[in-house]
């Protein structure tokens, strides 16, 4: 992609390189469709659905295939036509690479409100495909850095390590719902308090979507009667593997340190149910402090593991 335009003049490009270092196949995007096109050939071909032009690359590489994406910045989607082109590489590769050599590259995964990477799953890539207008306009489909990724196997002293915590929430009780709208009236509030911006409309019904696609439950943590915090959190059991997305609470009670007593909470859930667990993507002290020595993961080994 040349640079991040809602239309117009410019496309967003990915170019698959062969193991020869040579260019094999060029994606450019237009508002509603991506062209593929290659070295020497008389005829492009034009996609406008998902599931045509993974087939197309399937045809022109087959599986197996040595190839490397390449994207000349970090992607950012503006049209429904630079969806489909991402959503189509992730269905083959976990993720993008930038580059202007491709012996030396950043990675790139391809998210879901910077949480859930898209090749983990059809399901999702087929929903975002035809979902794409609503997350596009709304900021939800995201390329993060893949070093970003923050997954781990829950080690199994995770109870010991924060038993002073967990101590001291002996008498809070959690609750789960699906009430989505609820929890994302109060995400804004919480953005509005932590980084001075509310919940933009076109956002927040992109999340809405989102969380109710992929099966997200809310966890309320509740403490004399009062929630202190709330959480939401994805289990993915085909991959198995406990997605814990966005949490707020109020800063009248951060001397309970509400946020990172759910994240413990939902780490040692995970741990109960023989789940990996994921922080989803930003690294941070906070977590590092949450998930301790616990093994890190990659991508791959939530795909492949």
């Amino acid at each position: 992609m040349v640079r991040c335009v809602a239309s117009g003049g410019w496309a967003m490009k990915a170019t698959l390189f062969g193991g020869d270092g040579h260019p094999a196949v060029t994606l450019s995007s237009s508002a509603q469709a991506v062209t593929v096109s290659g070295p020497g050939w008389s005829t492009p071909i034009r996609a406008r659905t998902l599931h045509t032009l993974v087939d197309a690359l399937r045809e022109l590489a087959p599986p197996g295939t040595p190839l490397i994406p390449v994207v000349p910045e970090r992607p950012c989607p503006h049209s429904r036509g630079d969806a489909l082109l991402l959503l189509a590489l992730a269905d083959r590769w976990p993720y993008l690479s930038q580059t202007d050599d491709v012996r030396y590259y950043r990675q790139y995964h391809l998210t879901l409100a910077y949480a859930l990477p898209v090749a983990l799953d059809p399901r999702w890539r087929a929903w975002a495909a035809e979902r794409a207008d609503l997350l596009v306009r709304g900021r939800q489909l995201v390329a993060v850095p893949a070093t970003d990724l923050v997954a781990v196997v829950p080690n199994p002293d995770t109870d010991r390590r924060h038993r002073r915590l967990l101590r001291k929430h002996g008498e809070t009780e959690v609750r789960e719902h699906a009430d989505h709208g609820d929890f994302l009236h109060h995400w804004s509030t919480f953005t509005t308090w932590r980084y001075g911006r509310s919940l933009p409309d076109h956002e927040r019904d992109a999340l809405r979507e989102l969380m109710a696609m992929s099966g997200c439950v809310v966890r309320e943590f509740t403490r004399s009667g009062e929630v202190i915090a709330r959480s939401v959190v994805c289990l993915h059991e085909r991959r198995r593997v406990s997605f814990d997305l966005m949490a707020t609470w109020h800063p009248r009670h951060a001397a309970l340190r509400p946020g990172i007593f759910s994240a413990v909470h939902n780490l040692t859930d995970a741990l109960h149910r023989r789940m990996r667990f994921s922080l989803c993507y930003g690294q941070f002290p906070y977590k590092d402090e949450i998930v301790g020595p616990a093994d890190r993961l990659a991508l791959d080994d939530l795909m492949f593991g």
